[in-house]
């Protein structure tokens, strides 16, 4: 939940803007300010640390309180202005991705610069272009390729860097709002892509799948609830849903948030559908001495009966043995 006493940060959109705002003042009229004043997708004013490095103009991101993986780097732009009739042409040098995959908001081939920051970059460059201006921003990420393979990017088919996002150009400490948008784009990858796929919540449950089958797998973490939400948004009726008892039991309890904060325990459940007597300590323990196929046609016709989806459900061991399928 977001904390009001949390220090907010600015996007990565915002932190380019600034950038290339400095870069052209310095170019246009000689002087180098240690900030400036952008305008925000909203409306609001943003006063933006920038420093120079001879003709480079660069900013450091601060994500605020949050825990951004691309906080702290560095964004470096170095403007040409030539002739023409005020068109800003964004050239990227290094450390920002580009495009391979379809679905997302940016087409194959361009760099990952979504439509929100590139439109905030154009708007804020053309209170300083004259009429008879043309402007090139080059922009670096130095350690963009590095931080990329640590975030979504390799699974959403964007290589060789970040990508440049924010939708209001604010970072709100602990939010939600970029894991759940990077679950969106990752479903709009996948759907271009093919149309079956098994929705997994991490890296275990990943492995456990390509083990047995060659389908792609969309990783949601606890939030099946936003994923399920917007796969039925876009009408996807048929779908596999794979992982450990422990956690997918919750789903046929209800629970679509499956965070041990969000949800009870499942082991009254299992022993209750199951009929087991005894005490156990851990779902695992259940999945070493019982078949789990109860469990999941109970997963399979709650989301059914929720949602409407005709689910295939693969429940794994921690040894990712195939302990229970619907």
């Amino acid at each position: 939940m977001h904390n009001n006493s949390m220090r907010k940060g600015f996007t990565t959109g915002s932190y380019l803007t600034a950038t290339a705002l400095g870069s052209l003042i310095y170019k246009k009229f000689n002087r180098k300010p240690g900030a400036v004043n952008i305008i925000l997708p909203r409306g609001e004013i943003a006063n933006i640390p920038i420093y120079f490095d001879g003709e480079i103009c660069f900013s450091i991101k601060d994500a605020g309180d949050d825990p951004d993986i691309t906080n702290r780097i560095r964004i470096e732009c170095n403007s040409k202005l030539k002739k023409g009739s005020g068109i800003i042409n964004i050239i990227v040098k290094r450390g920002i991705g580009i495009v391979t995959k379809k679905g997302l908001q940016v087409e194959v081939g361009q760099p990952a610069i979504n439509p929100t920051p590139e439109k905030m970059l154009i708007k804020n460059l053309k209170h300083y272009l004259s009429y008879n201006e043309d402007v090139d921003i080059e922009i670096s990420v130095p350690e963009g390729e590095k931080i990329a393979k640590k975030t979504f990017n390799p699974r959403l088919g964007i290589v060789g860097g970040i990508s440049i996002l924010g939708s209001s150009g604010i970072v709100e400490p602990m939010s939600l709002t970029a894991l759940i948008n990077s679950i969106y784009c990752e479903i709009d990858v996948v759907l271009n892509e093919s149309n079956y796929f098994f929705i997994v919540a991490g890296k275990i449950g990943e492995r456990f799948v390509k083990k047995y089958y060659n389908y792609p797998t969309i990783m949601v973490s606890n939030y099946f609830k936003e994923a399920f939400d917007y796969l039925k948004r876009k009408g996807v009726r048929k779908f596999s849903l794979a992982g450990h008892p422990g956690k997918l039991a919750k789903i046929a309890m209800g629970y679509y948030n499956t965070h041990s904060k969000q949800s009870p325990s499942p082991i009254p459940f299992i022993k209750k559908l199951l009929n087991l007597k005894g005490e156990f300590n851990t779902t695992e323990e259940i999945a070493l001495s019982e078949n789990l196929d109860k469990v999941a046609v109970a997963i399979k016709n709650r989301v059914f009966d929720d949602y409407g989806f005709d689910l295939d459900v693969i429940l794994f061991d921690m040894k990712g043995n195939i302990v229970g399928k619907s």
